[in-house]
């Protein structure tokens, strides 16, 4: 459970190119509290978010450490925010956003989240009485914070303050002409492991690589690298790419090689393990979907993919690709 024991809010008004910073933390109501509970909550469920660690020059680190010592919540917040927005200013297009820094508890463990939330454009209504007569308007607000539910933070940072391990959700801003990671880069300075979405998807592609290479049905080893990540994703919250590709070519050791040849290549060491949701994981490869030339779409839980009692693939006399589906009790039509 997370619990938000303090929070303060600064603005990033890119049209004027200044950053207005909060003297006084929030006041936390009861429906602000959980506001923000539920931004942290969506952030630490973000697939693409990464485990970081700071440089050893690392300035934001400094301001960390600064807050350890005398507990100045609202100079740190300050601090933060006035590097973070030393970087947004020489983006290109980058739109206004306002930045929580927030400390909570989660499980009893202490973190500082940092949210970038970019302004959201929206319509509401104004009341408007003149003389006897009563006019209802609509008017645009273009400081909208946007709902958890909606799209929820652009950026942020959770740094257990224990150990100082980052979890940074991050995108690419274009500064002098360069695509670059800015957060981590440039306003951390931190190193950062792949992400959940990243691990798995080059686990995915690096599969059907391996099948394609070794003559393989890539479709149906799509399905095998799919039911081997959830098997060990069952027993740990973490993945280790090079074991996935051991148990997705069981018994075929060339294609074990060539496997972690290729996640090797792709930046993944041995032995190195990336921590995951494993809600998410598991709700985004229970099923396998299929498209077939002619049109026909198919949905297979991934723990039938590769049980002939079930499925079967198979190829005719042409050359053509046939799909066998086995012990049908009943069909519902669902169009």
């Amino acid at each position: 459970m997370i619990f938000v024991e303090q929070a303060i809010l600064h603005l990033f008004d890119m049209n004027a190119s200044q950053a207005v910073l909060s003297d006084e933390p929030l006041e936390l109501s009861e429906e602000l509290q959980s506001f923000l509970e539920k931004h942290i909550e969506k952030c630490l469920q973000k697939s693409s978010g990464k485990a970081g660690s700071f440089q050893e020059t690392s300035v934001f680190k400094t301001h960390v450490q600064s807050f350890l010592s005398d507990h100045d919540f609202v100079a740190f917040s300050k601090e933060a925010a006035s590097l973070w927005f030393d970087v947004l200013r020489q983006a290109n297009e980058m739109p206004s956003s306002d930045l929580l820094v927030c400390e909570v508890r989660k499980d009893e463990v202490r973190y500082l989240a940092l949210l970038r939330i970019k302004n959201q454009r929206a319509f509401v209504h104004r009341i408007s009485q003149d003389e006897s007569k009563i006019r209802n308007e609509i008017l645009t607000q273009t400081s909208v914070l946007p709902v958890p539910s909606a799209s929820g933070s652009e950026e942020s940072v959770l740094l257990r303050v224990e150990d100082q391990a980052l979890f940074v959700s991050q995108k690419k801003y274009e500064i002098d002409g360069n695509m670059i990671f800015a957060l981590s880069e440039a306003v951390l300075e931190c190193f950062v492991k792949p992400s959940q979405q990243e691990t798995i998807k080059a686990i995915q592609k690096t599969a059907e690589k391996v099948a394609k290479d070794f003559g393989t049905n890539p479709v149906q080893v799509a399905a095998l690298a799919k039911k081997a990540i959830a098997d060990e994703v069952s027993e740990e919250d973490e993945l280790d790419p090079i074991r996935t590709g051991r148990a997705i070519f069981s018994n075929q050791p060339a294609m074990q090689d060539a496997f972690r040849e290729k996640i090797q290549n792709a930046g993944f060491t041995q032995n190195e393990k990336v921590s995951v949701n494993r809600e998410s994981v598991m709700k985004k490869i229970m099923n396998h979907k299929l498209k077939t030339d002619t049109g026909i779409e198919l949905t297979i839980p991934a723990e039938y993919f590769d049980n002939t009692e079930f499925i079967e693939f198979n190829h005719a006399e042409d050359g053509s690709l046939y799909i066998t589906l086995k012990h049908i009790g009943s069909i519902v039509n669902r169009g």
